[in-house]
This record gives structure tokens, sequence and C-alpha cells, in this order.
């Protein structure tokens, strides 16, 4: 059985597809598979920034409450 297949970024034929992606998984041709990868690399920087503010926004919420129990914080 045959199969073809076709890069998910530029429409074009593919031999060996690179797939990329974490739920919605998508195939790439070589020089899609860059620019999808990169992508993910600069979402993942902002998120790892996003998790450290609110990690620390967090804390500061945490320590105002003082010893009041709050929930889901041991």
């Amino acid at each position: 059985m045959a199969a073809i297949f076709t890069c998910d970024g530029c429409n074009q034929p593919v031999a060996e597809p690179k797939q990329i992606g974490f739920v919605l998984k998508r195939d790439y041709c070589e020089a899609c598979a860059v620019k999808a990868k990169a992508f993910l690399d600069a979402q993942e920087s902002m998120l790892k920034e996003l998790r450290a503010v609110f990690a620390a926004a967090r804390q500061d919420m945490i320590e105002a409450a003082g010893t009041f129990k709050l929930p889901d914080v041991a």
C-alpha cells in the first residue's frame, strides 16, 4: 500500500515528514519543521516566563493570607 504525505506547512509533497506538536500533531517537510519547532520553542520560553510571574504573585497572595488556611495550599 502506498502512502503520500503532504507538508501541513507548505502543502508540498514530502517523503519523510517530521511530526511536530503535542495535542494537534502535524507533519512537516524539513524547512517547515524548522519554523514549527521555532514556534514551539518561543511558546515554551514565554510560558516559562509567565509561570515564574504567576508563581511569584501566588506566593505573595499566600503570604498575605497569613495563618488563614487557603484551598489547594499545603
